[in-house]
């Protein structure tokens, strides 16, 4: 039987939107984030990646076993050093059929509800566009404290139902977790072919590389509908914001022609510094980022 506990959920206080970080509580991390849009780079907690391993081997954990795919197979165990961290999504799911949130992680040491707490200890929170999605982890056993089994090691959805979000290739997302030196292990399959494109819309998009490859920010490729520099306005209408440790890098797009327009043709159709020079920083396995644009299109990344 299925019995209610008056449980507090994490993150509720949660801010909205990215452009509204103004002293609000992030949950549980306890955490006091300020500041506005430009500034969030105090929320974005680095995981550290271990190299993505091609295939499994005879030392592969249990998990891997029993395999079958027509693509190359791999995984990518990330630490999460810190209560909250931006996670990618960078590998197919195994078989036919879209990749869900219960494949997401095919294995982790987060900690999942606490009784003494009455609270869920880790989360995963997905920017939709205008507002986050919460889903919360439901540990082994969790489910029989919550009064069914079938809830064990399940992310649950706000009405603590499995929850069914689909984390396709190019996502990115928080992790928030009450614990640090905790690991995730995202496994499946490594997209095929040298190029994949991502759909991207007005505003602003959490995004990652969708190849588990460190991949140069260059060979990430706006469309012609996505705008770069804007002669009126005297500003770019595209930028990409990648957090190094320490605070977040912009790079903003120069479309075809704009180049010429800030009187360097070798700027043409390339993302530049903060000093308007062509970058040659990359994005690191696991890492996601921000992207923001004006217009809407596709962005095709390059292994």
């Amino acid at each position: 039987m299925l019995f209610f506990i008056p449980f507090r959920r994490i993150g509720s206080e949660r801010p909205q939107s990215p452009t509204d970080f103004s002293s609000k509580s992030i949950g549980l991390g306890g955490e006091a984030v300020r500041g506005a849009y430009g500034k969030i780079g105090s929320l974005l907690r680095r995981g550290l990646s271990e190299p993505v391993h091609g295939g499994f081997d005879a030392a592969a954990p249990a998990w891997a076993a029993e395999v079958v795919s027509s693509n190359i197979v791999g995984y990518n165990k990330i630490t999460l050093t810190d209560n909250l961290t931006m996670v990618a999504s960078q590998f197919k799911n195994v078989g036919a059929g879209a990749k869900d949130i219960q494949e997401f992680f095919s294995d982790n040491s987060l900690p999942g509800f606490d009784m003494t707490a009455f609270a869920f200890q880790s989360t995963l929170q997905v920017w939709e566009g205008t507002g986050y999605t919460t889903y919360y982890w439901a540990a082994d056993g969790d489910g029989d404290l919550l009064g069914d089994s079938s809830l064990n090691k399940k992310w649950l959805d706000e009405n603590y139902s499995v929850a069914t979000e689909n984390m396709n290739l190019g996502k990115a997302f928080w992790v928030e977790t009450a614990d640090t030196d905790v690991f995730v292990v995202e496994a499946g399959e490594v997209e095929d072919g040298a190029t994949k494109v991502v759909p991207v819309s007005s505003g602003l998009t959490m995004l990652s590389n969708p190849f588990p490859v460190q991949t140069s920010i260059q060979s990430i490729v706006p469309d012609a509908t996505i705008p770069g520099f804007d002669m009126s306005t005297f500003a770019f209408q595209t930028t990409l914001q990648v957090w190094d440790g320490t605070g977040y890098n912009t790079y903003y797009w120069a479309a075809d022609g704009d180049g010429d327009l800030l009187g360097d043709a070798t700027l043409n159709g390339k993302w530049l510094d903060e000093n308007y020079a062509a970058v040659s920083a990359s994005i690191d396995i696991g890492k996601g980022f921000w992207f923001e644009t004006t217009g809407a299109g596709n962005l095709t990344f390059s292994k």
